[in-house]
């Protein structure tokens, strides 16, 4: 499998997360699902094929899936129940998602990744709330 954000390909898994729980609060996440979402330890794999990317999200309880086409913009809904249109762009060596809210009043969001050697910082901006958190690669075997 090829893959043109070659960094990105892969498995990787949550290490640590600061602010996880103001940036929930922003996207009007209620108290149960947000507890229960900064318990998860997700495995995030992101693939390549074909000229689609696929992100898949994985944790005990919930498994998302987000396919897109870079700078293609498409319907998304979102973990948290927001339906958005979102696109993802890669600049200078960062996979940004940019999520517009189409079904409420509810927050626009923003996320980008980036790999530093074998971690990937997600920042993930909603309003005035910036939460990191910071993946580590799980090894081929």
């Amino acid at each position: 499998m090829s893959c043109d954000l070659s960094d990105f390909c892969g498995e990787w898994r949550l290490r640590s997360s600061c602010n996880f729980d103001e940036y929930l609060k922003k996207l009007d996440v209620n108290c149960v699902a947000r507890k229960v979402a900064q318990k998860a330890t997700p495995v995030v794999d992101i693939s390549y094929s074909g000229g689609t990317y696929t992100i898949v999200t994985q944790t005990s309880l919930q498994t998302t899936t987000t396919t897109f086409v870079l700078n293609e913009e498409f319907e998304e809904s979102t973990a948290d129940g927001r339906k958005c249109k979102s696109v993802f762009t890669h600049e200078n060596n960062v996979l940004v998602h940019q999520q517009k809210n189409t079904k409420d009043d509810g927050p626009d969001s923003r996320s980008t990744r980036e790999v530093i050697g074998d971690e990937m910082i997600l920042k993930l901006e909603a309003v005035d709330v910036v939460c990191t958190r910071t993946f580590y690669r799980i090894p081929q075997s």
